[in-house]
């Protein structure tokens, strides 16, 4: 599997959230919640759909809102949680 590859699937798991956001908009944002892309509704669709596509679990007290500000944190705390990206 290659990097490309596990960025493609979190940035899929990004536009589950928001289907209307593309994904160069989610690679150059610096604070998701700051400029308003993402809400605490998208992360629980976020975290479904990472666990899903990198078959990990995540506890809900394992994660804050600073994992989701950019796509290099989400895919941080996809890594603690056990997944390959």
């Amino acid at each position: 599997m290659t990097e490309k590859f596990d960025l493609d699937k979190l940035l899929e798991a990004l536009m589950a959230a928001k289907p209307f956001i593309g994904a160069e908009t989610f690679l150059k944002s610096e604070n998701l919640y700051g400029e308003g892309i993402l809400d605490s509704f998208d992360i629980l669709v976020i975290v479904e759909e990472l666990c899903n596509a990198y078959g990990i679990e995540m506890d809900v007290a394992s994660f804050s809102r600073e994992d989701f500000m950019t796509v290099k944190s989400i895919r941080e705390l996809v890594k603690r949680c056990g997944g390959r990206v």
